[in-house]
């Protein structure tokens, strides 16, 4: 009995030790089941942030990446406007460069050009001034060589013709006795005086040719046929008139090309002036 009572108490004893031991077993392995799962959620929480992590990294690369991209496109446009702006600057540049250079080759040409006109000008007029000299010695000529002999020989044709008539008129007087005493005193004729009196009644004075026996002879003397005289007073008057009106036209003429040549020359100066001030203002603006 005691046997079985030792046997059942060592039973008893192993049971409670098994089951001692099991319940050891078991509450570690609770614990470390709780352990596990403690380190597992822990675990959990760790890749958790660290996914937030990552994503809150990968969010603020992504604002850099497209911040950084922006930045690249202000980078491009402020480029672009620097190249455009650069370009339109050397554009204003060659532009200044080309005009400056432009209006002084014109300024050159333009000078060139106007000696060339005022050389060509003066030529003009020395050679205008030349021809009015000839046609100047010309009507010198001209009148020299015909109008002026000939007017002094219708004079000294008048003359004789006036000495004639007046010994005719003074034999008459005589004769009829209406002799009046004879008026010694002299007067000019001018040339307008022949011209204006066509009829020859003004003539240089003259001394009257002495008496002679002829004069006196109570004879009628035949007067003297005026209608030649007249024709001839006539055709000195005309050409009297016509070398008149040639000297007037001549002397227009001259007259009209002096205003003329006035004219270009003052109207040269003041092309000249104009383009020394216009010179003179781009030379101060420059």
């Amino acid at each position: 009995m005691k046997l079985i009572g030792l046997v059942a108490l060592v039973q008893q004893e192993m049971l409670g030790e098994g089951i001692a031991d099991l319940a050891l077993k078991s509450h570690l392995e609770v614990e470390r089941m709780t352990e596990e799962t403690r380190r597992y959620l822990m675990a959990l929480l760790g890749e958790r942030t660290r996914w937030h992590r990552e994503a809150a990294e990968a969010g603020r690369r992504q604002r850099e990446l497209r911040r950084r991209d922006l930045y690249n496109e202000f980078f491009r446009h402020l480029t672009r406007r620097n190249e455009i702006t650069s370009s339109f600057y050397l554009k204003i540049i060659e532009d200044k460069v080309i005009r400056a250079i432009a209006e002084k080759e014109a300024d050159v040409s333009t000078r060139q050009k106007a000696d060339e006109i005022e050389k060509k000008d003066t030529e003009d007029a020395m050679r205008k001034k030349h021809d009015i000299v000839m046609r100047r010695e010309m009507m010198a000529r001209l009148l020299h060589d015909f109008y002026i002999p000939q007017i002094a020989k219708n004079l000294e044709r008048y003359s004789i013709d006036y000495y004639i008539g007046k010994a005719r008129k003074t034999a008459i007087e005589v004769i009829t006795e209406r002799a009046q005493p004879y008026n010694t005193a002299l007067r000019e004729t001018s040339l307008m005086e022949l011209v204006k009196h066509l009829k020859g009644k003004i003539y240089a004075p003259a001394t009257p040719p002495p008496a002679t026996p002829e004069s006196e002879s109570t004879e009628p003397l035949a007067f003297h046929d005026d209608e030649d005289d007249d024709d001839e007073d006539e055709e000195l008057a005309k050409k009297i008139e016509f070398l008149d009106q040639f000297m007037k036209q001549e002397t227009m003429s001259v007259i009209s090309d002096a205003e003329t040549l006035s004219k270009e020359a003052e109207r040269y100066k003041n092309v000249i002036m104009k383009k020394l001030q216009l010179r003179k203002r781009k030379e101060e603006n420059l």
